[in-house]
């Protein structure tokens, strides 16, 4: 089990399961333990932020519109004479739910 767990072979979850169970240990103490070891071996596991300047357009369209509705981010009109007054009236407006600061 050490092999597996030095990620030599993988070991298939079931068979560490009844590893684990004839030898009296829990598996998550396990797991634990090797997750400890990557993280001293390799640091913390990298960032999964999405760069959408990569994306093709249509991914692009799509990323932004998960976030809309997400509520990660809001959309204001580009060619609008009036888009600076309604992107400020949005900004004012969560403000004053408490939930976005500046």
């Amino acid at each position: 089990m050490s092999n597996w767990l030095n990620a030599k072979p993988p070991i298939d979850v079931a068979v560490a399961n009844k590893i684990c169970d004839y030898i009296g240990m829990d598996i998550t103490v396990v797991i634990r333990r090797a997750e400890q070891r990557v993280m001293e071996d390799l640091g913390p596991y990298p960032s999964l932020a999405v760069d959408s300047s990569q994306l093709p357009k249509d991914e692009k369209v799509a990323y932004v519109l998960d976030k809309v509705k997400a509520g990660d981010q809001s959309l204001a009109a580009m060619n609008d004479p009036n888009k600076e007054k309604e992107a400020e009236r949005r900004r004012w407006q969560i403000r004053a739910q408490g939930s976005w600061t500046a």
